[in-house]
């Protein structure tokens, strides 16, 4: 395994394991659904918006450059 491989699966286990030992309650399944439902519809509501628009029209001159 390389050494990035190893960080990797060391995060990964680390993050895995905060989230076993977090004392929050759990939510139920469709109530996760839901919320996920909810922002899917609003990031594919802004993808939608966005297309067909210039890099200017996405991001303010400050952002791109000139």
């Amino acid at each position: 395994m390389s050494a990035n491989s190893e960080w990797h699966d060391a995060l990964f286990r680390e993050k895995l394991q905060a989230a076993l030992d977090d004392p929050r309650p759990a939510i139920p399944n469709d109530e996760a659904a839901e919320q996920f439902a909810r922002r899917r519809a609003v990031a594919l509501s802004k993808r939608v918006e966005m297309e067909g628009k210039s890099d200017r029209e996405h991001f303010g001159p400050d952002e791109i450059g000139n």
